[in-house]
Formats: structure tokens, sequence, C-alpha cells
């Protein structure tokens, strides 16, 4: 995921996506017609999207890698703005007409993941472009922590507490992130009766959600997203983003988390949660991970751990077993990671080609041959 991640980061800078700069170019203006100059403005509206999704997920993987590939300082392509194709219009200076962030459009998700807190300490151009999002904020985190540890030595109980002391900070940046998000994104909605763009909204705020829960570490947050993710109706679309390996990641966590809090909680009167309520959201985890194990390696070594901690917190209630043993956690699922037969099979109803270039675009262990049979090359 890391290498190709590089890869695709590499060929964006072969094609200048990460220039563009914060002004559209006079050639644009220049051009008398009109259909052109909008698609000109769209493309340029694009790369800008596929370059910060690069970014994103690059700085995503900080946590995963303890590093990062694109350095804020070599790039001034700035983040895409807020508008929908289908109502575009051409302002007077024939510039896009960037809508205001109540306004749900195809870029809305992307626009709550890229504005909110304007940085400090970088040049004025740079704060335009670098507004707070969840991936800036664990990129600032990062090169915070790593200049505290340069200042400081071993794990003297000071240099902890000033790591510490970032982590909060990333969490006050987070919260007030979560905090300046749209009504849209912030509402509770019920499923029933909903259109196919309202139906899109709700799991956009799922998705949302759940990626908050899995930084916050909140228990009640993650009981509460998980059960609303795992609840979404079954479209394409929920298809598609149930792939993605940030998703597996989070669905995984907090049932784990979940867990935890049955497994080492003291006695039932103890526990936040009612047992058979957790039980049930790690069961329903652990069949949305099935789904996908064949394609994630993320999934497939999260249905070893969610199966691993089920039996555990069986056998520790049922007394058979005294205490945690992480050494057995590890080893079934290693045995169950060696295991390539899937638990379950894939059954979609959408158009088979789309599912199979799901598959191609999303699988994390695609060979050229697979790519090649794909397009029938």
């Amino acid at each position: 995921m890391s290498v190709l991640l590089a890869s695709a980061s590499r060929i964006a800078q072969c094609l200048g996506i990460h220039r563009l700069g914060s002004e559209t170019p006079s050639h644009i203006f220049k051009c008398d017609d009109s259909d052109i100059r909008e698609k000109l403005l769209i493309d340029r509206e694009v790369s800008k999207r596929a370059w910060w999704f690069l970014v994103r997920q690059d700085w995503l993987q900080i946590p995963f890698n303890n590093t990062y590939n694109i350095h804020p300082s070599q790039f001034d392509t700035e983040m895409p703005r807020n508008f929908d194709k289908d109502v575009f219009k051409l302002g007077l200076a024939t510039e896009i007409v960037e809508q205001s962030e109540e306004n749900y459009t195809q870029g809305s998700y992307t626009s709550v993941l890229n504005k909110g807190i304007v940085k400090k300490g970088i040049s004025e151009h740079m704060a335009n472009i670098f507004c707070s999002l969840g991936s800036v904020i664990i990129w600032k985190l990062q090169d915070r922590i790593c200049q505290r540890t340069k200042s400081g030595s071993g794990h003297n109980i000071d240099v902890l507490r000033n790591l510490y002391s970032e982590v909060l900070q990333a969490d006050r940046e987070l919260k007030q992130l979560v905090g300046g998000m749209p009504d849209f994104y912030r509402l509770k909605e019920d499923h029933d009766g909903e259109t196919t763009t309202n139906i899109m909204i709700v799991q956009q705020k799922c998705v949302l959600s759940i990626s908050i829960a899995h930084k916050v570490s909140c228990l009640p947050l993650m009981r509460r997203c998980l059960m609303d993710f795992l609840s979404l109706p079954e479209t394409p679309d929920k298809y598609t983003v149930s792939n993605l390996w940030t998703v597996n990641a989070q669905v995984l966590t907090a049932a784990v988390w979940l867990l935890f809090e049955l497994i080492f909680s003291k006695d039932e009167h103890g526990q936040i949660f009612e047992t058979h309520e957790i039980r049930d959201l790690a069961l329903r985890s652990l069949q949305f991970l099935q789904v996908n194990q064949s394609k994630s390696t993320i999934a497939k070594r999260g249905v070893g751990l969610i199966e691993s901690l089920l039996d555990t917190e069986q056998a520790i209630k049922a007394g058979t077993r005294k205490q945690f043993s992480l050494k057995d956690i590890i080893s079934r699922v290693e045995d169950h990671d060696q295991d390539s037969e899937p638990n379950v099979a894939i059954e979609f109803s959408a158009d088979p080609y789309l599912s199979q270039m799901s598959d191609l675009l999303l699988g994390d262990n695609m060979a050229w041959e697979d790519i090649f049979s794909v397009f029938d090359m």
C-alpha cells in the first residue's frame, strides 16, 4: 500500500498537479469558447482533488509508518473548492463559484476534511492552503513530536509529558474541526425514506464519524459510530466505501476497543455497555470484515483477532480461562493469516464490471496480469 501510494504521488508530481498554485492561469480566462473555458476550470479542480487525496492518504499513514513522503513545503496546489459540477456556473470573472460549506455538493465530503483552523508559523500563502483537516493535524503532530524527541533524551518523565502535551493539542484541534462541520454531517438522520442524495450524505456522515471515533478513542462514540455504520443500507456506494483500507482499520479498531471493555471490566455491573450489545456489534463487525478478507490483509487479520477476542471473553466469563493472554491472541491471528480460504463468499448485485473495477482499484495485492485482464489486454 505504501509503495503504491508513493508511486502515485511521484506520478502526480511528474504530471505537475502539485504545482498548480493558488491563482487560475491567465490562459483560461483568455479562452473565448465558454465550453472549453468551463472544461479547463473543472479539470483544474479535479486535479486539485486528486492531489489532495494523495496528500491525505500519505499523511493518514503517519501513525502506521512513522513518516511521510509528501512534504508541505514542496507543493503549492491549493485545496479544492466546494462546488458541484452539475450546477456549475461561470461568474463575471469566468471563475468557479464556490458554495457555502452548508450547501451539500459532490465536494462537501473532502471540503470538510480540508477546511478548519488556519495553521500558525507558516507563510501567508501556505496558510491559505493549509487549513486544519484530520491528516494535517496528524502531520503537524508528527513534526512537533519529532522536534520534542530531538530536544530530549531517553524516556524520562519530562520528555513523555512534553510528548503527551502535543497529543492533547492535536486532540483539541480535532474537536474544533468536528465542531465546525456542516449540520448535514452532524445531525442524526434516519435511513428510512431517504432519497439517493440523502442516503449518500448519511453514508458520508457515518464514515466521517467512525474516522473521528478512531482518533478520539472514546468508547461511547465508537459504539454509536460503529452501530450507525454497520446499519447503513447496502448500496454500490456502501460497497465502495467498505473496501477502503481506512474504513476496515477503523471498524476493526472500534470492535477491538469495545471487546477490551468486556474482557477487562471487573464485573458486568462495572461495564458501561450491555454485554449482549457489544457481542452483537463485534459479530456484525466480524461479518463485515469477512466479506473483505479476500482483498484486504487488514480485514483478514481482523477476522482472526475478533474471533480470538470473542472466544477469550467467553472463556474468562465462564471461568475456563483465568487471564488474558496476548501471546495466544497473536498466535491465533497468525494462524488465521496463513489460511488463504475466505470464510464468506462475496455476493454483490451491482454491475459486474463496476464490481470488478472496484476490486481492482481498492484491492491491496493486485498483480499486473490481473490488471491487464480487467481491461482485456
